[in-house]
């Protein structure tokens, strides 16, 4: 008995994570009901941010102005001579699933 009250002491509830399963989209226990939930948002904001402040501003510098920033993304104004270059070097970072298989930037599908 002591050694489990030892063990429920030494856990670290910070750690703890709350996984849930669910087959439907609406509804009370649904995935649009708790994606809404300001968690999610939070997880949203920090790619957000460790995308402007880890790549975006190292890669650019003086050379990106952001100019507007909602929940889920960001506008900026890039002052470079060819901004599908840097695409195609990092497309890893960018949702190109809505370009064209055959573009003429040469850029591949990706996300």
């Amino acid at each position: 008995m002591i050694n489990s009250v030892y063990g429920k002491l030494m856990e670290n509830v910070r750690k703890y994570r709350d996984v849930r399963m669910t087959t439907k989209w609406e509804g009370r226990y649904g995935a649009q009901n708790y994606i809404a939930k300001p968690n999610f948002h939070n997880i949203s904001k920090t790619f957000l941010y460790e995308f402007h402040y880890d790549y975006i501003l190292p890669k650019f510098q003086d050379k990106a102005k952001l100019l507007y920033t909602d929940t889920d993304s960001l506008i900026y104004q890039l002052n470079v001579p060819d901004i599908y270059e840097h695409i195609k070097e990092d497309s890893h970072r960018f949702d190109t699933s809505d370009y064209e298989p055959n573009n003429p930037y040469g850029i591949e599908q990706k996300n």
